[in-house]
């Protein structure tokens, strides 16, 4: 009785700031994700990822939280830093984040959440709907025991299909109010080392000639014991072909 109450069918390169978002179409709900490349001077990129860094958990331009934050030192120093924020903050971030630099590659997406967020909708709506017939099941005092017990399957399964959905819309939520946004820092390399940088990539390339030449050698003086004993089988099988095709020539004459 509670299965067939219980179990309906389920139905089934360029950075857009926050003016653009308004502009956005009406209907549709865009989830905005920007991702953008910046070179810092070596000894700036330390100092300016800590500064975003409080920036964001300080909230100074708005409701921000972060999500990565990853710091590579050394000559070539590297990080990389990922974080959700509202859009009115995304253009002050990125403000902060190239000055004195560059900004090399800036990039922004869209996803349309709306077909998604009208889905959990309807999925929430079912779910609400079927657990107020079950609740009024619960009310009658008329139910047996194995019945009471169904009954209380179904409320269990019922709210965890509940918990997943309010989950999803929640997640929906933080996409829609908020900005995904990944920062790539690199050292800018200053004209005078470009020479040392060329010599290095040069080093790096003869070395991985004369790793793949030791490999080719390995590989020549493993393979070549096989070739000179097959060289004298070729020639042998090649003179018994030799007398076997010239007896048959004799036979015929």
């Amino acid at each position: 009785m509670f299965v067939l109450l219980g179990c309906a069918k389920k139905e089934a390169v360029e950075s857009a700031p926050a003016a653009m978002q308004g502009m956005a179409n009406a209907e549709a709900l865009l989830a905005y994700e920007h991702s953008v490349a910046i070179e810092l001077p070596p000894a700036a990129l330390s100092t300016r990822m800590a500064a975003l860094r409080t920036a964001c958990t300080q909230g100074v331009h708005g409701r921000c939280s972060l999500l990565e934050f990853t710091e590579n030192a050394g000559e070539y120093a590297s990080g990389r830093m990922q974080m959700r924020l509202v859009p009115e903050a995304v253009e002050p971030m990125l403000a902060g984040a190239a000055e004195g630099g560059e900004a090399t590659r800036r990039s922004t997406r869209a996803e349309d959440l709306s077909v998604a967020v009208a889905d959990n909708a309807r999925e929430r709506d079912r779910l609400r709907l079927q657990q107020q017939r079950l609740d009024a099941l619960a009310d009658r005092t008329d139910l047996s025991v194995a019945e009471h017990l169904q009954l209380a399957r179904e409320l269990s399964a019922l709210e965890a299909e509940r918990l997943s959905a309010e989950r999803v819309a929640a997640q929906q939520t933080l996409r829609l109010e908020t900005n995904l946004l990944s920062l790539e820092f690199r050292a800018s390399t200053p004209s005078g080392s470009r020479w040392s940088a060329l010599g290095l990539v040069l080093s790096e390339s003869m070395d991985n000639f004369v790793d793949g030449l030791i490999e080719a050698i390995e590989v020549i003086a493993y393979a070549l014991p096989y070739v000179l004993l097959a060289f004298p089988l070729a020639l042998l099988w090649w003179a018994l072909w030799r007398l076997a095709t010239r007896g048959l020539r004799r036979g015929r004459e």
